[in-house]
Order: structure tokens, then C-alpha cells, then sequence
């Protein structure tokens, strides 16, 4: 049934091309089924929606770094105009910490984290994450364990 919904959105979108908000919601739907390429085509087609709208960006990154295997490149480049867009993105926030992590650029990555913390639900299991991806952070800089942030 889902398949078919996705389907007919696509039937849909070949008639009003100009829909960016449909292609925005096909690109999704395909990447969440992992239909790569045609996600990537559905992202291409939302236009200047793209480039305004930071959730968007941040999930047409995480396609791409999915299909390149890196952060790194294109994906860092949409992660960052996210983050101009919304310096609190929770993703885009992750991701670049990600990439800074496996840059070994250990500060910057404790200090995207330690901005996500304060966007998440303090007890959420997220959060423990986040914690502990900054515990092996600054173990790894030979930072304190002390944070900035409440635990």
C-alpha cells in the first residue's frame, strides 16, 4: 500500500512538475526505501525549496553520504548550509560532528555535540548517545571529562 501511495505520487508529480513540496516528500519516501538514484533525482527536482529549508538539506546530505560512504565533500557542504540556515539542527548538528570526529578534529566535534545536547531531551536515549560520543571525543583529545553542559 505504501509502494502504491509513493507510486502515485510519482504519477502525480510528472503532471505538475513544478510541485517542489511533492518532490520534496518523494525524495524522502524513496530514500526510506532506499531507492537511492531516484531519491537523489526527487531531491534535484525541489529547487530553491532546497536550499531554504535545513531538515531538507540535512537529509539530502545524509543521501549522499550514504552513496559516497563519506561525510565528507558535498554532503559537509548541504550539512553546513543547514547549520547557517538553523545553527541547532539536531542532524545537521550530528553529522558535522561526525565528520569533525573522523577529521580527529576532536573540539570541534565535542562542541557540535555539546550544542545538539542542548535540543534533546535531557534523559532521551539520544542524548546518552551524545554523551558518550563526547566521552570518547575528549578521551581521545586528552580533554577532561568535565562538560560545559548538565549531564
Amino acid at each position: 500500500q505504501i509502494n502504491q501511495m509513493i507510486e502515485r505520487l510519482a504519477e502525480r508529480l510528472k503532471a505538475n512538475p513544478a510541485d517542489v513540496t511533492g518532490w520534496a516528500r518523494l525524495a524522502r519516501a524513496y530514500k526510506t526505501q532506499r531507492r537511492l538514484d531516484e531519491s537523489e533525482q526527487a531531491f534535484a527536482k525541489t529547487g530553491k525549496l532546497l536550499d531554504t529549508d535545513p531538515d531538507l538539506l540535512t537529509q539530502y546530505a545524509d543521501l549522499l553520504a550514504m552513496r559516497s560512504n563519506t561525510i565528507e565533500g558535498s554532503p559537509l557542504t548541504l550539512v553546513n548550509k543547514a547549520l547557517a540556515l538553523n545553527p541547532k539542527h539536531p542532524m545537521a548538528l550530528m553529522m558535522a560532528g561526525a565528520a569533525a570526529y573522523r577529521r580527529a578534529d576532536y573540539a570541534q566535534a565535542i562542541a557540535h555535540w555539546e550544542t545538539v545536547l542542548t535540543v534533546l531531551a535531557p534523559g532521551s536515549s539520544d542524548a546518552t548517545q551524545v554523551r558518550a560520543e563526547i566521552a570518547d571525543a575528549r578521551a581521545k583529545a586528552g580533554i577532561g571529562l568535565l562538560s560545559k553542559t548538565k549531564p
